[in-house]
C-alpha cells in the first residue's frame, strides 16, 4: 500500500509494473482524485522525460471506492477493486479519511 503514484514530488511509481515484477498486489491510494490536466502541465513544464512519466498515469487508471463515509481514489494492480476497498475499510479508522498505514508512514 502506497500513498498515490508519486513519491518525493514526481518520482512516478508504475503499480502495474511493480505487480508484474513482484506478483504482490499493489494499492496506491489517495483522498483526492488526481487532476490529470494539472499533472500533465506540471510534468511537461518541469521534466524532459515528462511524456514517459505521464504515460504511467495513463496506464494506471484511477478507480474510486467507497470507504466508510468517504471516497478514496486508487490505482490497484493484482487485486480487484472490491478486495482493495475491503482492505482499505479494514485499515481506515472511523472518522479518518485515509488508511492508517499511510497516515502512520507520513
Amino acid at each position: 500500500m502506497i500513498d498515490g503514484l508519486t513519491v518525493a514530488g514526481f518520482n512516478v511509481i508504475d503499480v502495474e509494473r511493480v505487480y508484474e515484477a513482484t506478483r504482490v498486489p499493489v494499492i496506491a491510494v489517495t483522498t483526492r482524485n488526481p487532476d490529470l490536466g494539472r499533472i500533465h502541465r506540471a510534468l511537461e513544464k518541469n521534466f524532459e522525460d515528462w511524456s514517459e512519466r505521464f504515460a504511467v498515469f495513463e496506464r494506471n487508471r484511477v478507480t474510486s471506492v467507497n470507504v466508510a463515509t468517504h471516497v478514496l481514489h486508487g490505482h490497484f494492480a493484482g487485486i480487484h477493486p472490491n478486495q482493495a476497498a475491503a482492505i482499505l475499510a479494514a485499515v481506515t479508522k472511523p472518522g479518518h479519511r485515509g488508511p492508517e498505514p499511510i497516515r502512520v508512514a507520513d
